[in-house]
């Protein structure tokens, strides 16, 4: 017997249920554990990890070295900036260096990082159910007391521009543009698996202007610090003050506004 429905309804409903089921995809993972309480007072930042770079006519990504690293100290300094407001501060890598397993960790969470942002946007060939799936495979516990946190901060820019060629090729022959996108991740060091992650894409930022930096990071991270200013802290780390790492250097201000001055004010 033939079917009753015509052949446009059966298509637009199959596009929607394709539709409904891209955005379930990119829905995934749920970017928190929700019986962690994070204390913002408990966090320390590692630097981030970024690229800079141009997506020309052919599809080639062109790295930016040195807009990279601008872009990463900008990135930095807004996150350090920031966390000293809620009474915390990020670290450096060397400060990092001597701490137990911290080779394969920073391995481990640049491909955790990515892997979210690919499951974020649909291009993941498994799925998670939270973000507390991801695991370190060693114990962090000794980081607390070095540390004197109970949460690490680790985050990811790419920060892609389209040449002009790039927008013309997708605008006449269809094909993808880069869009600048942003993660960040906080993982617990008693348990070593992520709690909690903001996954966003943004079109006008420019990473080389540290104003573009800070709205970014206070994008990303602002509303879990206001929220864990009065979460309880966890039991202190069992350890000396001694052993405690020396936090980067004093977080960097961002710049003043630039303002022109009123030419009434010098009339003569």
């Amino acid at each position: 017997m033939p079917s009753m429905i015509p052949p446009e309804t059966g298509l637009r409903w199959t596009c929607i249920l394709w539709a409904a089921l891209a955005v379930a995809g990119c829905a995934t993972p749920e970017m928190r554990v929700a019986s962690v309480s994070v204390a913002s007072r408990r966090i320390a930042a590692l630097p981030s990890e970024g690229v800079v770079f141009d997506y020309d006519f052919q599809g080639r990504k062109i790295i930016d070295s040195s807009g990279t690293v601008i872009a990463r100290r900008n990135f930095d300094d807004a996150i350090n900036y920031l966390l000293q407001q809620h009474g915390r501060r990020a670290f450096s890598t060397a400060a990092l260096g001597g701490l137990p397993h911290a080779y394969p960790f920073h391995l481990w969470f640049v491909s955790s990082l990515k892997e979210i942002r690919d499951e974020r946007l649909g291009r993941a060939h498994e799925t998670h159910e939270t973000v507390g799936d991801w695991r370190f495979s060693s114990s962090l516990g000794s980081w607390r007391a070095v540390l004197d946190a109970d949460y690490i901060l680790v985050s990811q820019f790419i920060d892609g521009r389209n040449t002009i060629g790039r927008e013309l090729t997708a605008h006449l022959v269809g094909g993808p543009v880069t869009v600048p996108d942003a993660i960040a991740c906080l993982v617990h060091l008693e348990t070593a698996r992520i709690v909690w992650c903001n996954y966003q894409k943004t079109t006008t930022s420019d990473l080389a202007v540290r104003a573009d930096a800070d709205a970014q990071v206070d994008s990303l991270l602002g509303e879990m610090l206001l929220a864990g200013d009065m979460a309880p802290v966890e039991p202190p780390p069992i350890g000396s003050a001694s052993t405690r790492a020396t936090p980067a250097e004093a977080p960097v201000p961002p710049p003043l506004p630039t303002t022109n001055p009123d030419p009434k004010l010098h009339a003569p």
